[in-house]
């Protein structure tokens, strides 16, 4: 009877021991888990550990943490120099390798490497239990322990050389793990949204009973979905048996599962940078240099540029971009396909100095031995002002699509999205990016260089058919042969302001000098800043430039238009003739420096002393900009449109005259001009001045630097005309002048209404030395008068035999009842012999 007890007993215990439900996996390899640079706190600072999350791949039957565990200190950091990570474990300390409850560690396979120059050996546990010792040296050396069943592996530093920043790095790690059932509940994630009787994914693991767990946190990253719902920021606490938790998503990346389907729905998006900038294929910046056997020598010789000048009419299919993604849970990675390019080509890393991301097809006929992958990983960036921002990385690698220091080019960076901006991208739907292109392109100031002419802003309201083919074909009206005809265009011959980006409700600031010798601004009072389909009223001359050849550049007649980002220019304050210096000093000399346009679309321009090539430190050349209280400044942040850092040309094609209530003004200016026919504005040159009479001619065409007189019967603002061709019959006008402020030192007449007196030329004071001639004035110096009293002080006007106004009269010394006319009007000093009109009645001498 007995021996049937024991019998049944070790029966009983064999039954327990199936029970028990354990299972032993593979090896699982954890190396891949270190090439990240989250194993310290982004500041360098050293983690105390190291959390390894293994979603399980056996199955679907695991869950583990495997933890890196300093006994003191924050000890283990990164290797900063390398372009991969690993756990660096200080010198002098003790550290353990642990896994998460429920879990034993069967067997462990370590690969480590000594750092910092002078090796020792660290102690480590066998599978007996007993401490062994290995010298380590600069090359990885590997250790095998089988047939343990341990809660943590202990790695003593203790004996390791402590000298500076010496330590172990661990560059491989595979362990064996023992799933101990009886104590792991079943956990079932399921994706799917309301309506979807087959989730879009589901996660089944094996997790300790009573842990806390966010469900959200042990699905793929793959940046393709957002998830939502319930769970998706729940901290849940697991019972025993099965756990079933539901998430919602959200697309938040369009992807296809080919290009067919990416052609037939809406997921060709635009790739705008964080500072505003577009990837583009361009293939007039692509190029490819063959060797005597036909293959590519440098594939990658030019890249396709990282542009800031798109606009409605300059957008094609080169500019959209498409993912293809068989599945986002199974298989993360997307090809990156371009719409102008075609179905058979896919974007590539390459290992050229830059990492270039380039389009290519079938890679094996190109005899080229550097290329990586075209798979790429999107991952989750910048959250800014509720716009989610993405990275995209080369699978396998850390390097990130990037538009790297402001390149101007598509290129990689091995800081992601979390770190660099430059890295960071919006993917915006096509129609929707067709939608805010024309936005812009409407919104820049009527008649703005590089924006919408008046044709082409009507062409694009009038546009009913809000589809991306719609928006296509009002381009293409738009555009003649690509020559954009819709945009105007800058003119050397032309005169503008440069009006500086203003942000809504903002002032309105304009470039320009009010001495002559160092730029500034001036401010636009909002009823004469115009709008988008308003032209700007403002009128200042000492804002008016004119943009011409600079240093290097001489282009035949008719050559060029007037501003280029790869051509430079100089800036001429037209009232001054100067030109401006670099944006570090802003002033005004004889000869200025060059500045090149950067075009960044919707009329918007950077004002570079650096030509803009697109590489190193000339793409980060600082520009001109304007600080929001209007002072003129020297920029050295990203260069971002719609700031302050951006210019608008305009067109000026007029300027604005006041006459007061005395009737009359004098101007004198650097540009040719006329008189719009029916103003009721009139202009005169001087001809003669004899007899303290000045005889007016009438003039409608005033050619530059010539001075007249104006006159209006009513006070108000008269505009006048830039006409470069104008030109009168006038051989000898008395009529002297200045652009700029001055002060004069000669005898001089100025136009004068002294009070109780009325308007005539009067002698300057010039009891100081010197007398001031204000801003675009006339005057006429003394020595063309040929005065019969001698000392006159005064010069009345003589209209000839224009008739409708009024002579003026008046004296110093005499009143009006004096004052003696001959009968063509003209005022007589010393009346002789004669027929004469005194008081307004006729008069013989």
């Amino acid at each position: 009877m007995r021996k049937f007890y024991l019998v049944l007993l070790a029966m009983i215990a064999s039954i327990a021991s199936v029970w028990a439900e354990t299972v032993t996996t593979d090896w699982i390899d954890y190396s891949n888990s270190f090439g990240s640079s989250t194993m310290t706190d982004g500041s360098g600072n050293w983690y105390k550990s190291y959390t390894i999350t293994d979603l399980g791949t056996l199955g679907n039957e695991r869950y583990v943490e495997v933890i890196l565990q300093s006994t003191t200190g924050r000890d283990i950091n990164r290797k900063s120099a390398d372009d991969y990570f690993w756990p660096w474990l200080r010198a002098g300390k003790a550290f353990t390798i642990g896994v998460s409850s429920g879990y034993k560690i069967a067997a462990y396979e370590l690969t480590t490497r000594g750092s910092g120059g002078t090796y020792g050996a660290f102690v480590y546990t066998t599978a007996e239990g007993t401490a062994t010792s290995v010298t380590q040296s600069g090359s990885d050396s590997k250790i095998t322990v089988e047939n343990l069943n341990a809660d943590v592996i202990t790695l003593d530093l203790s004996s390791y050389p402590v000298n500076g920043v010496h330590g172990l790095l661990i560059t491989g790690l595979r362990l064996k793990l023992v799933l101990d059932m009886d104590v792991l509940a079943e956990v079932v994630i399921n994706v799917q949204n309301e309506g979807e009787t087959t989730p879009k994914y589901t996660k089944t693991m094996r997790l300790p009973v009573g842990k806390a767990i966010n469900p959200i946190s042990f699905l793929p990253a793959n940046g393709i979905y957002n998830y939502t719902g319930t769970y998706s920021g729940t901290t849940v606490t697991l019972g025993e048996g099965r756990n079933v938790y539901v998430l919602r998503y959200t697309q938040s990346v369009p992807y296809a599962a080919n290009y067919e389907e990416l052609n037939s729905g809406d997921k060709w998006v635009s790739l705008f940078t964080k500072n505003g900038r577009m990837h583009v294929y361009d293939d007039s910046s692509f190029g490819k240099e063959l060797n005597a056997a036909g293959n590519v020598i440098d594939p990658h010789r030019k890249k396709y540029p990282t542009i800031d000048k798109a606009t409605f009419t300059r957008l094609t299919d080169d500019f959209f971009w498409g993912f293809v993604c068989a599945d986002p849970f199974t298989s993360p990675t997307v090809k990156i396909m371009n719409k102008g390019r075609g179905d058979s080509q896919s974007l590539y890393l390459t290992t050229n100095v830059n990492n270039d991301p380039l389009l290519f097809g079938d890679i094996d006929g190109l005899g080229v031995s550097g290329w990586i992958t075209d798979e790429w990983v999107i991952v989750k960036g910048k959250l800014v002002d509720g716009v989610q921002y993405y990275g995209v990385r080369a699978n396998g690698t850390n390097r990130y699509i990037n538009n790297y220091a402001n390149a101007g080019f598509m290129t990689t960076h091995s800081d992601g999205p979390l770190n660099d901006d430059g890295s960071n991208h919006k993917f915006t739907p096509e129609k929707e990016t067709y939608e805010i292109m024309m936005e812009r392109a409407l919104k820049a100031p009527y008649n703005a260089v590089h924006s919408l002419n008046v044709e082409a802003r009507a062409a694009i309201k009038a546009n009913n058919n809000k589809t991306v083919v719609g928006y296509k074909a009002v381009i293409a009206d738009i555009n003649d042969d690509d020559n954009e005809t819709g945009v105007v265009q800058f003119d050397k011959n032309k005169y503008y302001y440069l009006r500086n980006y203003t942000p809504e409700g903002a002032s309105v600031y304009v470039l320009g000098s009010d001495n002559g010798t160092a730029a500034r601004t001036f401010t636009v009072p909002s009823a004469e800043a115009g709008s988008a389909d308003n032209a700007m009223t403002y009128s200042n001359i000492n804002a008016i430039w004119k943009i011409t050849s600079g240093t290097g550049d001489q282009p035949s007649e008719g050559g060029y238009t007037g501003a280029s980002r790869a051509t430079p220019r100089m800036l001429t304050l037209v009232n001054t003739a100067k030109q401006l210096t670099n944006v570090s000093t802003r002033n005004l000399a004889e000869t200025g420096a060059n500045y090149y346009f950067i075009d960044l679309g919707a009329g918007q321009h950077f004002l570079k002393n650096v030509a803009y090539a697109g590489t190193g430190a000339q793409s980060k050349a600082h520009s001109l900009s304007c600080s929001s209280s209007g002072t003129l400044q020297e920029s050295g942040n990203a260069h971002y449109k719609n700031t302050r850092d951006a210019w608008y040309g305009i067109e000026v094609s007029s300027i604005d005259v006041t006459i007061t209530d005395a009737k009359y003004a004098t101007i004198y200016l650097p540009f040719g001009v006329t008189i719009p026919e029916g103003s009721g504005l009139k202009a005169y040159a001087v001809t003669a001045v004899a007899g303290g009479v000045a005889t007016l001619t009438p003039v409608t065409s005033i050619p530059a630097t010539q001075g007249v007189i104006l006159y209006a019967e009513k006070e108000g603002t008269y505009k006048l005309n830039i006409d470069d061709a104008a030109t009168w019959g006038i051989t000898d006008n008395k009529l002297s002048g200045s652009c700029m402020a001055e002060n004069i030192s000669d005898d001089a007449y100025v136009l004068s209404k002294p009070d109780g007196k009325d308007v005539g030329l009067y002698k300057a004071d010039r009891s100081s030395g010197t007398w001031k001639n204000n801003d675009n004035k006339a005057y006429l110096l003394a020595n063309k008068v040929i005065d019969i009293e001698g000392n006159s002080r005064f010069l009345s006007f003589d209209f000839g035999t224009e008739t409708g106004l009024d002579v003026i009269k008046g004296t110093e010394s005499a009143s009006s009842e004096s004052v003696v006319y001959d009968l063509s009007g003209r005022r007589v000093r010393n009346a002789q012999k004669g027929l004469y009109i005194m008081n307004g009645k006729k008069v013989i001498k």
